[in-house]
């Protein structure tokens, strides 16, 4: 691991501490933090740096989700009333929406396996890849417009604009010119306005187009 044992101890907090002193910061060319501790507050505050763009290592001397974690356990859940401790309560409910994104996110995989199933409808497919996009998975998105494309019944105007937008994320500036100029009716427009945008910047964007 990145941290000597002492004494058969593993990764203690002594160890990780006396591992972080000695760290080079000069030599860092990002932030790094080391969080001690992976239950449900050592988890949030490494995820949260991370999406800030500092380098993250969590550690925990039982290891992560263990049983003796008091976070932990079958019957926990959010709680929405801690007495006097008035802070607690705001942060409680400032996660649920952060759970809700994680749970959704967490259930990506299976609704993929379901949209490439043969019997997916074109509804389900353009579902599913629209959630991709929204979690900046561009290529797993285009792959599954282009899928929903096959599928009878397709909205092929709104399959075809979000398989562009999904190629400009990508950087695929031909590509999405090449979708969007197969775009016809009230669509067009819109089309045309993201052929633009792929043809002078062809970079990533965030998608808008609904």
């Amino acid at each position: 691991g990145p941290f000597p044992a002492s004494r058969g101890e593993g990764k203690t907090r002594r160890a990780v501490l006396t591992a972080a002193a000695a760290l080079p910061l000069a030599a860092c060319s990002r932030r790094r933090a080391i969080v001690v501790g992976a239950g449900v507050f050592g988890a949030w505050t490494a995820e949260h740096l991370q999406r800030d763009g500092w380098s993250v290592l969590l550690v925990d001397q039982m290891g992560p989700g263990n049983a003796r974690a008091s976070s932990g356990g079958e019957s926990r859940m959010t709680r929405g009333s801690y007495g006097r401790d008035e802070v607690y309560t705001r942060m409680a409910l400032a996660s649920l929406e952060e759970w809700k994104r994680l749970s959704d996110r967490a259930s990506l995989p299976a609704a993929e396996r379901s949209a490439r199933a043969a019997s997916a409808s074109a509804a389900m497919v353009t579902g599913t890849a629209d959630a991709f996009l929204s979690y900046g998975e561009a290529a797993k998105a285009e792959e599954l417009y282009t899928l929903a494309l096959t599928k009878p019944g397709v909205d092929s105007a709104r399959a075809l604009t979000r398989l562009g937008i999904a190629q400009v994320d990508q950087g695929k500036g031909a590509a999405a010119q090449a979708t969007f100029a197969k775009i016809q009716g009230v669509r067009q427009p819109i089309a045309q306005l993201w052929s633009a945008y792929a043809a002078q910047k062809g970079g990533a964007v965030t998608a808008s187009a609904q």
